[in-house]
């Protein structure tokens, strides 16, 4: 799977944002040293590229190009082959003041000549041979006045010592960084004025063409610029694929796995791990066709896409040596799956065409010559495929054990033990299912997992022959470890001693039908009672919450349906009848197996309930269904195909009647009956609750609670006691009651409520709404769903004086209405908010080799010490952009939005309140405010103010309220107006010799600042010049202070110390350079 990563994927595609190339020509022995010290290029010797490789031509991208939607190899050139900048390393004797300067004229013009690439800019770096004398920069800028060349394209290189060379590579490097983002500027304006030229009905492919070329521009700079660009890419390649021929379809998805893969590398650097998931599943689903391409084939780009998505989770998970809340085990598992679907395919395909089964159809894409097509096709040979998956089985355990998750992890184990008995490994399959038998297999699942390990394990002992060392070890681990009782013990010996003879486990063959009556033991409803049919391979487990009930409460009763058939087998869930035209019957199915089983719709007719469901048992399987009936009435029929409820003709009590028919070992049949008898009293009253979920996080969701008397005479007043379970909720989220009053009041508050019911009339009927609030109190990710329950209980006194209780039960989900993101944004210096990240001043030492710094950079705010780099500036203006994603099924209107700064509330710009938004719909909201003070805090409250759309036909007693939303904002980093300094002296001096050294300003301030620069005296150095200057820096600029000393002393020596003093807002700022050594050398005698 590597290998099919590498073929489909450039390795230069899988790391972070692009670096610009740059050649280093001339001067080989220097080039490496070159190349160490400048970390932000690629440097290449120029020699090692080719000599020749496609330029552009005006006028080329006319006609649209048959060979295909991307040139060939252009990706390639461009980042690998086609130098961005390049360095010309010719050497320069500075200490010859009589040097030939017209053959180094010559020979520069010759190397300019031999390096030339249209467009690319050529940097002369003069590398220093021989002594270097102590006034070299001013032979540099004499020798470059001479020559007539550009400063800005000209460098000096010094050798010796080491921390000189590192200082000349770093200035040689800002040189060739300006000189390759000049080019890539004029690039990116050259991609989008043919983007404007072309047709999108006509010329689309061009424009993907163009666009992806746009987008490889701006990833050196903007990356969220370039990650829009390659959406938009990405979204043409999508809309095109519908109008091409089907030979070209694979064409267009190639391109469209390679932007996919810029797309998840961006949005995990930018947004989150989440994002890009999001953004692989759409590309999955939405290319997931056979078009063009065999079977085998589309099942191998499937596996690449899980495989290379994962691989990359896991490398930003070391890279930042966090968890991250995306699992990439399950696409692990996924990758493997797909390659043992791929087997199986290749498999079938060899045996219908004769071809070996490891020939794989691979398309290639990268890597292809000149000459060849882009759409290419060749056969690869593969060992094992089997080996990958088994690879990506365990990497996909390891992710779950870290994740805890112990059911997919006992999955994958299984799905690893197939994988080895497959390819004939049964020494390791066996020791894989005796390490899962042994492992954590979850308990209530047990018969599931047994029965599939079960069969394994048959299959490898086998091939081992061992078939009674399996039945003796099998029984007693799942003996140890389930600690099964009788019964099931008994049943699990009958099935492995079946399956060991060799019994085939299919339904007997016979000229009567199977026996359909079950026998049931109903001496203890409260126990469940396993009953199976012979030869045990369709198993009933029933039992009863108790054995007594009061009618208008809720009886419950358990069914478990297991099947260990080879086959599956389909079976009619509920039947259930009325038989009393006064009452209604309620019967509710609830899966508790990890299933979900969906019942069509109750029908509360009189007469007749009928709820039907079809439920496929497969072999092995296990079904679990808990039916909570309400007895409300005196007479019924209920039947779930082999076992039968009858409600007796008495009032007052219910009959179970269970019927026995099979045939024994004689081939005699006989039936027996059994009932028992479970007594009931007659309710006086009825509790339902009634509303409409998901409830919504922060809204008052209203739930109707009616209370109806079923006795013709009076209800007499009680009380009605409501409280929500938090089993799941507790520590997340605070649940909150209240009782909404005809005033409109609010009353209420906690986890319980308690209302005072009035008298209810016989036959009629009292309604109370409460509202249900539910705050989280930690954060919730946004596909988090919580569940609690609502339990409603009615105290009140019968007619005969004794006091009765009804209760009542309803689940509801709980879901965030939407997701919020935040984003800042300073519109005077876009630029500082990801490049400028300013460094905490750094104190001289004597005794530290970094003394020698010639720069300092400083802030008037302690937080210039931060090394976060987005920052805004105090007094400027801040853009705060608001986005709001829905998240509720229901839709939202969005009333009001505005956010408090202090005592200070802010609108948005714009109409943006008063709409609606469906869910997966977003809202953009921009907010302009000032920041005052500095630091690193919240700047305000984000407030709004939200309702459920109110569907016309609704209940009005079922309306939700509008809700109001209070969110601090995430903290901004404010920063005072700050000044970067530097100076830069020279490495060394003569006594008695003139030594310049030039004091640089830049302003990173949106005002304009009032600047005092003082040089204190010293005792090494004569200055010449003023001591004191008075200047004014504007917003944004720079500017260069020169300074003349004359060395008095010898030795390493720390210059003059420079002085700052400004004034902003009042209040006066000072800041005192750290004096930088340098070593000055005795005059020559």
């Amino acid at each position: 799977m590597e290998e099919e990563v590498h073929r489909a994927i450039p390795s230069f595609l899988l790391h972070e944002p692009p670096v610009p190339l740059v050649a280093l020509y001339g001067m080989k022995q220097v080039q490496g040293e070159l190349g160490q010290s400048m970390p932000l290029l690629r440097t290449v010797d120029l020699d090692s590229l080719p000599s020749a490789i496609g330029q552009h031509k005006e006028g080329g991208h006319g006609v649209q190009r048959a060979s295909g939607m991307l040139k060939k190899q252009w990706l390639r050139k461009h980042v690998m082959l086609r130098p961005c900048a390049i360095a010309i390393l010719i050497p320069w004797k500075a200490a010859d003041e009589a040097g030939d300067l017209h053959q180094l004229k010559q020979q520069v013009a010759l190397a300019e000549q031999e390096v030339s690439r249209p467009g690319v800019r050529v940097v002369l770096a003069l590398v220093v041979e021989g002594a270097t004398p102590t006034d070299v920069d001013q032979r540099f800028e004499l020798l470059l006045h001479r020559l007539e060349y550009q400063r800005s394209l000209a460098a000096l290189v010094i050798r010796h010592p080491e921390f000189a060379l590192r200082l000349s590579a770093e200035k040689l490097q800002h040189k060739l960084m300006d000189a390759a983002w000049l080019l890539l500027d004029e690039a990116c304006a050259r991609a989008r004025t043919k983007l404007l030229s072309f047709n999108r009905q006509h010329q689309l492919e061009l424009i993907v063409r163009q666009g992806i070329k746009l987008a490889f521009y701006l990833e050196h700079k903007e990356r969220s610029a370039a990650l829009k660009q390659f959406l938009l890419s990405y979204s043409d390649v999508c809309d095109g694929v519908g109008h091409v021929v089907m030979e070209r379809f694979g064409e267009f998805k190639r391109v469209a796995e390679v932007l996919n893969v810029k797309i998840c590398l961006l949005l995990m650097q930018l947004t989150s791990p989440h994002d890009a998931q999001q953004q692989v599943f759409r590309h999955i689903n939405f290319w997931n066709i056979f078009q063009g391409e065999s079977l085998p084939s589309h099942l191998a780009w499937m596996s690449r896409q899980h495989f290379l998505f994962a691989k990359l989770l896991d490398e930003a998970e070391a890279s930042d040596g966090s968890s991250s809340r995306i699992d990439s085990g399950i696409h692990w598992e996924a990758c493997a799956r797909l390659l043992l679907q791929r087997k199986q395919a290749l498999k079938a395909t060899s045996d219908k065409s004769g071809r070996d089964d490891n020939a794989v159809e691979c398309a290639l894409f990268w890597g292809q010559k000149d000459q060849e097509e882009l759409k290419n096709e060749e056969m690869e040979r593969r060992v094992d495929l089997l080996s990958e998956a088994r690879e990506c089985f365990k990497r996909a355990r390891e992710k779950y054990m870290q994740q805890k998750h112990p059911r997919r992890e006992v999955a994958v184990q299984l799905a690893m033990a197939k994988s080895l008995l497959e390819s004939g490994s049964m020494q390791e399959a066996q020791e894989e299912l005796t390490s899962l038998l042994l492992g954590p297999i979850v308990k209530d699942r047990w018969f599931v997992l047994e029965q599939e390990v079960l069969q394994l394990q048959l299959d490898t002992s086998r091939a081992l022959g061992d078939l009674e060392l399996l039945v003796a070890t099998s029984l007693k681990l799942l003996e140890e470890r389930l600690q099964l009782g009788l019964d099931r013990r008994r049943r699990l010996q009958e099935d492995v001693q079946l399956l060991v003879s060799g019994f085939p486990l299919e339904l007997p063959q016979s000229s009567s039908p199977p026996p359909t009556k079950v026998d049931l033991s109903w001496a203890n409803l409260r126990a469940p009672v396993l009953v199976s049919l012979p030869p045990s391979l369709l198993c009933f487990s029933l039992s009863f919450s108790s054995s007594t009930f009061t009618v208008g409460e809720q009886l419950t009763f358990k069914l478990e349906l297991s099947s260990a058939l080879p086959a599956p087998l389909r079976l009619s869930a509920l039947v259930a009848r009325c038989t009393d035209s006064n009452y209604n019957f309620l019967l509710s199915a609830v899966e508790v197996d990890d299933r979900e089983l969906q019942l069509e719709e109750e029908e509360q007719v009189k007469h007749r309930i009928r709820i039907e469901h079809e439920l496929d048992l497969v072999p092995g399987s296990c079904w679990k269904i808990d039916c909570a009936l309400p007895a409300s009435l005196p007479a019924s029929h209920l039947g779930i195909r082999n076992v039968t409820l009858v409600w007796g003709a008495p009032p007052a009590c219910i009959l179970l009647r269970t019927e026995e028919g099979a045939r024994g070992r004689g081939g005699q049949e006989h039936a027996e009956q059994r009932e028992t008898m479970v007594m009931a009293a007659k309710p006086d009253a009825k509790v339902a609750m009634v509303c409409h979920p998901p409830a919504l996080l922060g809204e008052l969701f209203p739930v109707a609670l009616r209370v109806l008397s079923s006795s013709s005479s009076q209800l007499r007043a009680g009380r009605l006691k409501c409280r929500v379970d938090m089993t799941d909720v507790q520590g997340r989220a605070q649940v909150q009651l209240f009782a909404a009053k005809a005033t409109g009041r609010q009353e209420g508050g906690g986890s319980e409520l308690e209302l005072e019911l009035p008298v209810v009339d016989g036959g009629e009927e009292h309604v109370e709404v409460l509202h249900l609030k539910v705050v989280e109190e930690e954060a919730m990710p946004s596909l988090d769903v919580l569940q609690l329950a609502l339990r409603a209980e009615l105290q009140h006194e019968g007619d005969s004086g004794k006091v009765s209780r009804v209760e009542q039960q309803v689940e509801v989900e709980v879901e965030k209405p939407f997701l919020l993101t935040v984003l800042y944004g300073a519109l005077s210096h876009a630029d500082s908010l990801l490049v400028h990240q300013p460094t905490a001043d750094v104190t001289p030492s004597s005794s530290a080799p970094s003394s020698s710094s010639s720069s300092s950079s400083f802030s008037a705010s302690p937080a210039a010490a931060s090394s976060s780099p987005n920052f805004v500036l105090r007094g400027e203006s801040v853009i705060a952009r608001v986005i709001l994603e829905a998240l509720s099924p229901a839709a939202l209107l969005l009333e009001e939005a505005s956010l408090q700064l202090g005592e200070e509330e802010l609108r948005p710009l714009g109409e943006e309140v008063g709409v609606e938004l469906e869910r997966g719909e977003k809202q953009c909201m921009l907010f302009s405010f000032v920041p005052r003070q500095a630091g690193e805090a919240s700047p305000g409250k984000l407030s709004l103010r939200w309702s459920r759309r109110r569907d016309e036909g609704a209940d009005r007693e079922l309306s939700s309220p509008p809700a109001a939303f209070v969110h601090d904002l995430p903290p901004l980093l404010v920063k005072e107006p700050s000044v970067l300094a530097e100076l830069l002296v020279p490495p060394a001096g003569t006594m008695g010799e003139l030594m310049k050294v030039d004091l640089l300003l830049r302003s990173f301030s949106s005002a304009c600042l009032d600047l005092a620069v003082e040089a204190s005296p010293s005792d090494h150095f004569l200055l010449s010049g003023f001591k004191s200057t008075q200047l004014k820096l504007l917003p944004r600029a720079s500017m260069r202070i020169p300074y003349n000393l004359v060395p008095i002393a010898v030795g390493a020596l720390f210059l003059p110390a420079i002085t700052l003093r400004w004034k902003d807002e009042e209040k006066d700022w000072s800041h005192s350079l750290p004096p930088p050594k340098t070593f000055i050398l005795p005059p020559l005698s």
